[in-house]
């Protein structure tokens, strides 16, 4: 975060700041993007999500660059992410059209007219097919020398490991290998389970992710239940995915400002039993901050 923080308060800028992120499918991706734009960028930070397989061909891909370095656009630090960047465009990937404006923070421009610049910016790049999470062979090897549950630094270490393998390989495209290359920062989100991971403050980090995400769907509440907050911590540890999270808040209702057990969906409630059952200390209410945060 520090770096990012420096990156952003610098007043001049080479080019972009890139970080390659990397979580199993439903992890969080957009979601810690879209935090660490707010957290980092504050007033000057301005997040953007661009869906790879929603361009249908590359010169799409050049203009959203020349848009980012319009002077309308210049007044905040743009913080993009790329989602599913591995994904082929019209039969080839975009690697190679990718490397030129993360290098130096301009599009190219023929016949000459003049190139377009955008920097700052920052550029998050995730795809699950390229930069897949730690896979299960790596979890079972991070077991079986003692190690479950595992640490974040031991779980990156190992992600690390098997990223740097696969792009050592042979088969491996040599621009893919040029993209890797070009990344400042590696982040990798671990699956959101107490079983695998032993970090000290991990319950408090799912109990704020699963308030941040009852808010996102209904921005009149306050206040969570903790039986009701319990029972969505429950299925990150089971899943380890914020997926399953998602679809239960899509299918629950609260018309208050205090997100209770009952607002549960039916089966939900009746999967962790009543809410005596649910977990002790369901009498405490988690409050949000004035900032919308818990």
């Amino acid at each position: 975060m520090s770096v990012i923080k420096r990156y952003v308060d610098r007043k001049h800028h080479k080019r972009p700041l890139n970080i390659l992120l990397s979580a199993s499918p439903g992890g969080g991706k957009s979601f810690l993007a879209s935090q660490i734009a707010k957290e980092v960028g504050k007033d000057k930070g301005d997040f953007q999500e661009l869906y790879i397989p929603s361009l249908t061909n590359s010169a799409e891909l050049d203009q959203f660059f020349c848009d980012l370095g319009s002077p309308k656009n210049s007044a905040k630090v743009p913080f993009v992410l790329f989602d599913e960047v591995d994904i082929p465009l019209q039969g080839q990937d975009i690697f190679g059209n990718l490397l030129g404006p993360i290098w130096d923070g301009r599009i190219r421009n023929r016949g000459g007219k003049k190139d377009h610049t955008f920097t700052p910016a920052v550029f998050l790049f995730a795809g699950s097919g390229a930069f897949p999470a730690l896979s299960e062979i790596g979890m079972a090897r991070l077991a079986r020398f003692g190690a479950r549950p595992v640490t974040y630094q031991q779980y990156r270490d190992k992600w690390k490991e098997e990223l740097e393998q696969r792009i050592a390989d042979p088969s491996t495209p040599k621009k893919l290998k040029d993209f890797v290359d070009r990344m400042d920062i590696f982040i990798c989100i671990p699956p959101t389970s107490r079983v695998l991971m032993k970090d000290a403050d991990i319950a408090e980090e799912q109990l704020d992710i699963v308030c941040e995400m009852i808010k996102k769907y209904f921005l009149e509440v306050s206040t969570v239940e903790f039986s009701a907050a319990a029972c969505l911590v429950e299925e990150l540890n089971v899943n380890s995915s914020r997926r399953a999270v998602e679809i239960i808040l899509q299918c629950s209702g609260c018309d208050g400002n205090t997100f209770c057990f009952k607002d549960l969906p039916v089966w939900v409630q009746s999967r962790y039993g009543n809410e005596q059952n649910v977990k002790s200390g369901m009498n405490v209410l988690v409050k949000f901050g004035g900032d919308g945060t818990s």
